[in-house]
């Protein structure tokens, strides 16, 4: 898991926990006098209360990652599909209420010690209780945008983004997947994308002492952006800052479905929204097609051009300089 977020309780979940836990407090008192024994378990109630609800709030705050620290792909993805500012605003007001939660019940405490009757002490009590009751689901649509905001981080795909990372784009069904197979030293694993139910799949390689990530993109990269809407297109943006190189696959035997005129289309929209990332183009499945635009010519299936492919990918990375002039990096075009 990326940030292992707890499961975010609403108001009443937390107010019950908090009292549930206090009424199993046992105190000895000063004395045997009601009045102190009154003191003595109220005192610790509310302590118990206090710690129980302030602990739970702050490891929700502390569970979050923090945007200053986060991978700007991360941040991306979370400004796009939850918004940074906003996020910002719920783990504060949420922060906030535990400061003021310790603030009242010092406050009661005080008054309750320095008590002379039963009757102020229970008072004091229910005015504790009262209060916090007040403060907790003041915060309620805090909770509620943060427990969302939990669910949409857990579809987060886990990558390694510091990695020197290449990711697979095509059309759908010409072979990314096998792709990342060839190229992976183990079997790849399977992680999530936002608003997509295909998952990526996620591969690692060692070439001349380096290690690089491999990611394909089913559901992603694979048609023109302009057919996205305004969310997926900007979560798909987020891309930018994960993808050191993309390596883009041709099925030039239109086996996938797609012709070759439509997959140009999608590198056309791929090549303008992504022209700070360097690019290799290849042609898959040739084994069962003789035909060529002049690209890289492989075989996912057979294994044919991998080993090429590979020196490739890391000669380009070698060469990789972000904010360069991509296209003198980039290493083929379309006609």
């Amino acid at each position: 898991m990326l940030w292992n977020i707890p499961t975010i309780l609403g108001p009443q979940e937390l107010l019950d926990k908090a009292l549930r836990k206090a009424s199993k407090i046992s105190v000895s008192a000063a004395s045997n006098k009601k009045i102190d024994v009154e003191r003595a378990k109220t005192v610790a109630k509310i302590h118990s209360v206090r710690d129980t609800l302030c602990a739970t709030l702050d490891r929700y705050v502390r569970a979050f990652p923090s945007m200053d620290n986060i991978h700007p792909f991360y941040r991306s993805l979370i400004d796009v599909l939850i918004g940074v500012d906003s996020l910002r605003i719920s783990l504060a007001s949420v922060s906030g209420c535990s400061k003021n939660i310790r603030k009242v019940a010092r406050e009661i405490v005080g008054s309750v010690r320095r008590a002379r009757s039963v009757e102020y002490i229970n008072k004091k009590r229910k005015e504790f209780y009262g209060r916090i009751s007040s403060m907790i689901y003041g915060i309620g649509d805090n909770i509620a945008f943060l427990q969302s905001a939990r669910e949409t981080i857990k579809s987060f795909p886990e990558v390694s983004p510091n990695l020197p990372t290449v990711v697979i784009a095509g059309a759908p069904n010409v072979g990314k997947s096998m792709i990342v197979a060839c190229l992976s030293s183990a079997k790849p694993k399977i992680a999530s994308y936002p608003f997509t139910t295909k998952k990526l799949s996620v591969g690692h390689f060692v070439h001349e002492h380096m290690k690089y990530q491999v990611i394909d993109t089913p559901g992603l990269l694979d048609r023109p952006l302009e057919q996205r809407n305004k969310i997926e297109r900007q979560a798909i943006l987020a891309l930018r800052y994960l993808a050191h190189l993309i390596v883009f696959v041709f099925d030039l035997s239109e086996s996938c479905g797609y012709g070759v005129g439509e997959q140009k289309k999608i590198l056309q929209s791929i090549k303008k929204d992504f022209r700070t990332i360097p690019m290799i183009i290849v042609e898959n499945k040739s084994d069962i097609c003789d035909k060529t635009l002049g690209f890289v010519r492989i075989s996912a299936l057979t294994g044919k051009g991998i080993e090429e492919l590979l020196s490739l990918i890391a000669e380009t990375m070698k060469h990789r300089k972000r904010g360069g002039n991509i296209e003198k990096e980039r290493i083929g075009t379309v006609a």
